[in-house]
């Protein structure tokens, strides 16, 4: 009994069963109506015609009463079928819809919803297995990085561990070659915790939306950069020299601020001696062009497309921006795209020159 009054419910909250009784009190509704409008226009057509009897009218009454009943019947039964059908051949896909996210919600990605039209309901389920495929191949891409940089971080904090002990226990004799040593693996561990904190804003910048833009001067917004920059530039004897052409660009100074940083910061970082640096802007075809250039160590040709990936890394592990497992790039990436602008490298012998462009008209 428990088992039927639970069938019951379901039944009742049912879209298609609330779609099919709807269908049903419309259709009878239009065929009583239909049906009366035919039997009262043929009653009065034979009553006019005076040739038949009393007893012969009432005859004719009955019988096309009962043919109106009879055809209004089949007739609501089959039209009630026919849209049973049509609906629950288009409830179905939402159906699909509704067990995926039921298997997403028990913490797993289900399989791609199949649905053969372009219609809305067709294009929903295709924007719906798009989003289930990035999230799952975030989620691998996160899982993999964090696994990546715990097993990298594990080697840093095991030699300080090892060295601090056996200073502790009077094994090791502390020399300034021996404390430039922990340097260099203290800033290895500080590196590798930085590249974790940007694993959180890859996410952010996926899904923040930059829509809070106004007309910024981009002299203004490089020099702001630069100066930010300038103590870190000082310390390596690293003159940098800017080159930009006047304009205002329609944009979210934050994050525009934050790519640059990123390009200045690398530059500088992996700049080879005492070379200078170059900042360069101009217009190019509806386009302003930023590009930040100076001499580092070489990137292989078939990287040089990767390493705006969120996975780049490279085969050697000398190369540069193999410590930042291309995160920082890949940041700059997903801002840059959400202002409908380009980013990319352009290598020339031993110059690397990162560039980004975005519209100069108001989108």
């Amino acid at each position: 009994m428990y088992q039927i009054k639970q069938m019951l419910n379901k039944l009742r909250t049912s879209l298609l069963f609330r779609l099919s009784i709807l269908n049903i009190i419309t259709i009878t509704f239009v065929i009583i109506l239909i049906g009366i409008a035919v039997y009262n226009t043929a009653c009065m057509l034979v009553d006019g015609m005076n040739n038949l009897g009393e007893q012969t009218q009432e005859e004719f009454e009955n019988i096309l009463l009962q043919y109106i009943l009879f055809f209004s019947i089949i007739l609501i039964l089959v039209t009630t079928f026919i849209h049973y059908y049509l609906t629950k051949k288009l409830i179905t896909p939402i159906r699909k819809l509704i067990e995926s996210t039921k298997k997403i919600n028990e913490g797993y990605y289900p399989e791609p919803v199949e649905y053969h039209s372009n219609d809305e309901v067709g294009q929903l389920i295709k924007q719906y297995n798009r989003l289930i495929g990035d999230l799952e191949s975030n989620d691998t891409l996160r899982r993999k990085m964090i696994s990546d940089l715990s097993h990298e971080i594990r080697t840093p904090v095991t030699n300080l561990n090892g060295y601090l002990r056996a200073l502790e226990k009077g094994d090791l004799e502390g020399t300034p070659s021996l404390f430039h040593s922990l340097t260099v693996e203290s800033d290895r561990l500080k590196q590798m915790i930085e590249q974790l904190n940007q694993l959180k804003d890859l996410d952010y910048s996926t899904h923040q939306s930059f829509n809070r833009k106004e007309f910024v001067d981009i002299q203004s917004l490089v020099e702001q950069s630069v100066n930010m920059m300038k103590w870190q530039s000082n310390v390596k004897n690293i003159d940098i020299t800017v080159s930009l052409e006047a304009a205002e660009i329609f944009l979210n100074e934050e994050g525009i601020q934050r790519v640059f940083n990123n390009l200045i910061d690398n530059a500088i970082r992996y700049n080879i001696g005492t070379n200078p640096i170059y900042i360069t802007g101009k217009k190019v075809d509806g386009y302003y062009r930023l590009s930040v250039s100076g001499k580092s160590m070489a990137i292989d040709e078939k990287d040089q497309e990767k390493l705006f990936e969120r996975s780049y890394r490279t085969n050697r592990s000398s190369d540069i921006y193999q410590e930042g497992n291309g995160l920082g790039l890949a940041i700059a990436h997903e801002i840059v795209a959400q202002h409908g602008g380009n980013i990319g490298l352009e290598v020339r012998g031993p110059i690397n020159e990162f560039w980004f462009t975005l519209p100069i008209k108001k989108e």
